[in-house]
């Protein structure tokens, strides 16, 4: 499973607090107007 999704989406994730901001895409490449995200299935 593969989706795109716009960085908007990262002013207001519904992860928090456990996800620390310095691995949010624009604090990594403030120039993305968009994230590439990838769904795995979980491990049996």
């Amino acid at each position: 499973m593969v989706g795109v999704a716009s960085i908007e989406r990262w002013s207001n994730p519904p992860f928090l607090p456990w996800m620390p901001e310095e691995f949010y895409p624009q604090s990594i490449y403030p120039e993305a107007k968009s994230v590439i995200v990838i769904g795995l299935p979980p491990l049996r």
